[in-house]
């Protein structure tokens, strides 16, 4: 891994352990044995490490979706419990929770370069969910009793939430009793 990718790597972390406004430069730099110069080669502000950190990880997790919603071997079913499955490796760690509910809770505090690109990450979650549940609806998949647009918003911000609670109870089985939850009340076992 080269430095710049390390930068990334540990930025990621702190802000999902941390939050963004609790580093600095120094904090990387004293962590990777590295001069401050070394990451401001890299990012010259802290706004654009942070927008790099956000846009690396909303590809990453794009390309997840994508995978999901391309394979043809799996049915609406199985599609949602791989999204589900997504956020449920973030509760395992214990310590973490996603990137974008962790900059999500210090967005008034963010610089605008960094809350653009938290809400590409929200919206690009919010497609995926609506368009699968419309597809799973029609195919009768799902039990909505809401549109999918909204049942979206519903699902999304329950496990976003959902993991800082788990999170503050150190408590990850917390988070798989919600996901369950969740899921038991939308797919459709007729």
């Amino acid at each position: 891994m080269n430095t710049r990718e390390e930068i990334l790597k540990l930025t990621q972390d702190f802000i999902q352990t941390k939050g963004y406004n609790s580093f600095s430069y120094l904090d990387i730099s004293k962590k990777l044995n590295i001069q401050r110069a070394s990451i401001h080669y890299y990012f010259p502000k802290k706004s654009d490490l942070g927008k790099a950190v956000v846009i690396k990880y909303t590809e990453e997790f794009n390309s997840s979706l994508f995978k999901i919603e391309k394979n043809g071997k799996i049915d609406y079913s199985e599609k949602l419990n791989k999204y589900f499955d997504l956020f449920v490796e973030i509760s395992d760690t214990k310590i973490k929770i996603c990137l974008g509910g962790a900059l999500g809770g210090e967005f008034i505090t963010l610089p605008e370069e960094v809350q653009a690109e938290v809400k590409k990450f929200f919206e690009i979650n919010l497609i995926f969910l609506e368009e699968l549940f419309k597809k799973g609806l029609e195919n009768g998949s799902y039990k909505l009793s809401n549109t999918p647009l909204n049942t979206a918003n519903l699902i999304f911000g329950s496990l976003e939430g959902g993991l800082i609670i788990a999170r503050s109870k150190n408590s990850p089985e917390y988070y798989k009793t919600l996901v369950n939850s969740i899921r038991s009340g939308l797919i459709n076992t007729n």
